[in-house]
Parts: structure tokens; sequence; C-alpha cells
């Protein structure tokens, strides 16, 4: 005995690239009635290199088990064939209502998406260019287009055309310095991209105050007139920041490069010497170092006078006065006269 028809194969979600051909499968056991389609609940007729039965068994006229209704869609186009399908087939006769009707699936036409584009604050960021943003703040990134939800994502129909969508991806990077100079990438995945996926990129660029680092300071003593120094005040900072040196106890400016130069190093030079960067952000710590500059002994002066007269036994007094570094340590020496003796020193 023959049964009642029965779907053996219902048609599936189907997506296809515009121009090329889609098979909607639709098979039924026990076939006797007439195969047909709709397409968003209007019938559809078979149109010979457009609407064409995969199986000769499909026009309905004979009974076969296992018969199939399945459906050529050649040249897929998005205004024609994208939609929602549905494969009926009549009763085997007006007593025994066994018609089928398939659930609705999707026949997707594929649009090729344009390249994804990133935002930055509600502005265009063009391949290639930078997302600039201050460090420690949160930099929100949009990249529009069919992208892979690995962020939050939404998808809505173009307000222009309901058949196609637009999708967006946002993610949110807290900026700090590490991630400077990050590359930010959007990967867009759609199947009628020639390669599968186009991307498009952009440059983290985080702002951040400098810090500084104080190098060249000297390890050996520095000696007057033989010895050169170069200190380098050495910032990290994005935008590039500005160094000023400083000398304790002067209102000047010692320099405002990099490096603070002495060739040779003299007495002058010694004291106390600070270094700060500064930029469009903010002002670093100051680094300092203290330079001792070491030098010959000289006497300034002796006295009171060249010649001092004293009465004898009474106390008489004189001073040398001299300068150096380290401090010198003083030596007086007597010359006397003996009577048979020449000169002498002692």
């Amino acid at each position: 005995t023959v049964g009642l028809q029965r779907f053996a194969e219902q048609p599936k979600y189907t997506e296809v690239n515009p121009g090329q051909d889609a098979l909607l499968v639709c098979k039924v056991i026990d076939k006797r009635g007439v195969c047909s389609w709709q397409k968003d609940n209007k019938p559809v007729g078979i149109y010979p290199k457009k609407y064409e039965w995969a199986s000769q068994y499909g026009i309905g006229q004979t009974a076969h088990v296992g018969g199939d209704c399945s459906l050529w869609v050649r040249a897929a186009q998005l205004e024609f064939d994208d939609g929602l399908w549905e494969c009926q087939v009549t009763a085997s006769d007006f007593t025994t209502q066994d018609a089928l009707t398939s659930q609705p699936v999707r026949l997707v036409v594929r649009v090729p998406p344009q390249r994804p584009r990133l935002e930055h604050e509600g502005v265009h960021v063009p391949p290639g260019h930078n997302v600039t943003v201050d460090s420690g703040a949160v930099a929100t990134v949009k990249c529009d287009q069919e992208i892979s939800p690995i962020h939050p994502q939404t998808n809505s129909t173009e307000p222009d055309n309901p058949r196609t969508w637009s999708a967006a991806s946002v993610v949110q990077i807290p900026a700090n310095k590490e991630r400077h100079g990050t590359i930010l990438k959007c990967l867009a995945l759609h199947e009628s991209y020639a390669a599968r996926s186009v991307a498009v990129e952009a440059r983290l660029d985080v702002k951040y105050a400098p810090t500084v680092r104080l190098l060249g300071a000297p390890q050996i003593d520095l000696e007057e007139g033989k010895d050169s120094l170069i200190l380098r005040c050495v910032a990290d900072a994005n935008p590039p920041a500005s160094i000023v040196w400083r000398r304790a106890g002067r209102s000047e400016i010692a320099s405002l490069q990099e490096s603070l130069q002495m060739r040779p190093v003299g007495r002058r030079d010694a004291g106390m010497y600070t270094c700060q960067a500064q930029n469009s952000v903010g002002t670093s710590e100051t680094m300092s170092v203290q330079l001792d500059v070491k030098y010959a002994p000289k006497i300034l002066s002796a006295g009171p006078d060249r010649l001092t007269t004293a009465p004898l036994f009474s106390p008489a007094a004189f001073e040398c006065v001299a300068e150096g570094n380290p401090a010198p340590t003083y030596k007086w020496v007597q010359r006397y006269v003996l009577n048979t003796d020449p000169m002498r020193w002692r």
C-alpha cells in the first residue's frame, strides 16, 4: 500500500553570491501530488534559465517514491530571489488531505559589503591613521560593516534597502602608555569578499605625560681643566616633551637641550643641577645631580703683612687663606738664621 505523502528532505537556509545558481532541495516520499514553490507567500512559476526543476520528476505528473521537487534558482539576484521560500505539494486526491507545505526558509543573495570603516568619537578614521586618546582614558572605537562578532555588535536593516544589513561593533580599550603604537584591526567577514574577509587598521596613539631618566652622572671625581662632562635628560613622552635644565640657586635656565655639556669642567660648574620635561599632557618629576669639581689648592692671602715685628717673648699671629677642593690642609715653615750657618727652613 502507498502511504501518505511526507517530506524526506525540506528546504534549508541557503546563501548564494549574486549571479550564481542556488539549489533549493525538497524531496517527498510517496509523492502523488503536484510540486510548486512560493516566495514571500506568492507563487513562483517555472521559467527556463531562471526557475527550473532539478529533476524530471518534479512536475508531479506521475507518482514516484522519493519524488524530487527541488528547484534551481538560476543567476540569483537580490531584488528577485532573496526572501522566504516554501516547497508545496498538492494532496494525492481531494479526499486524502495530505497536501504538504515546508517551513519557510531564507534564500540569501549576498551583497558584497563596502570596506569596513573605523570611527572614534563619531569621526571617521581613515585606514592607516591614528586613534588618539589620553593615557588613563578609554578609547571607544566603532567598526561599521559585516564583521565577526567578537565584541558587542548590533545589526539592523539599512533604511534605503530592507534586504541588506548594516553591522556595527564597538570595542572599548583602556588607554595606557604600554598600548601606545599598537595596531587596531577590524576584520569584516563575508563570503562575497574575494578572500572571505577584509581588514581595516588604525594605530593607537596614546598621549601620556613625560618621565625622565638622567644619563651621564659622574661616577668618579671630576678634575678642573682636565675632565669633560655630558649630562643627558632623556624623556619618554607622547607628544614629545621639552626639556629644561636649571641650576640650584640661580633663576636663569641652564639649558633647553636634552644634553648639558661642560668641556672641560671648571670649579664654577660645581653645584646642583635639575632637569624636567613637559608636554601638553603634563610635567615629569624632577631629576637632580650634584656636581663636585676637584681643583688644586691656591693661597689667596697670608699675613697680616709680609713683615711682622713683635717684642721678644710676646705672641705673634699669622693667617693663611687658601682655596681648593677638597679643602686644603696647611703647613707652616719658619726661616731662621744662625750666626755660623746659612739661612735655613724649619
